[in-house]
């Protein structure tokens, strides 16, 4: 009895061995960049990283985050960084202006990548890019510039006055993608931005 059980083991064991290996080693998760948005004027702003994956449906990655203590900071897949926006989704401070979400310029007209813009100079910008060039490194902080302005007046809310808010990283980073018009200093939307 106990020879056939210990053949029947023995003989278990052999196919099993026989069977096509497998390796049982987890998948590598994708790279992923911690980015630190340093915003000592915008505390309680909630801020939208965003990436369109597919140009043709408009299927986008995106993450929110609360600048809580000056900062927000954003885990996104290193591969998103590139053509990746910012948005301020919400803000204190601001009040929409024509209906359109506040882009984070990330290099006005031809300023150079690194320059220091200055919130006097936003309104002689006429084009700007919001599309960041993105990085392979594992963390990157960048500050947030904001500004705030007389906004344009809307027929449909006259009782309060307009405030429209500038944002801009500074220094400004390597870009890509689309010129977009700039008014007044500011770069907005109602659409998604394909980079």
């Amino acid at each position: 009895m106990k020879v056939r059980a210990l053949l029947a083991v023995v003989l278990v064991a052999a196919s099993l061995s026989l069977l096509p290996s497998r390796t049982l080693t987890a998948e590598a998760a994708p790279q992923r960049t911690t980015v630190v948005v340093k915003a000592p004027t915008c505390n309680g702003c909630t801020i939208v990283v965003e990436r369109v994956l597919d140009r043709r449906t408009g299927r986008a990655w995106s993450q929110r985050r609360t600048v809580r203590s000056g900062r927000a900071t954003f885990s996104i897949p290193t591969a998103y960084t590139r053509g990746s926006t910012f948005w301020v989704a919400k803000d204190k401070r601001y009040t929409a202006v024509r209906d359109a979400v506040p882009l984070v310029v990330t290099r006005f007209g031809a300023s150079a990548t690194g320059a220091r813009v200055k919130a006097t100079w936003l309104s002689s910008y006429r084009t700007a890019r919001v599309c960041w060039g993105g990085t392979d490194k594992s963390r990157v902080t960048v500050g947030l510039g904001t500004a705030s302005s007389p906004g344009y007046a809307s027929r449909a809310s006259t009782r309060k006055t307009r405030i429209q808010r500038h944002y801009w990283f500074r220094p400004t980073l390597a870009s890509q993608g689309p010129r977009l018009p700039v008014r007044g200093g500011v770069v907005g939307t109602q659409d998604d931005v394909r980079c």
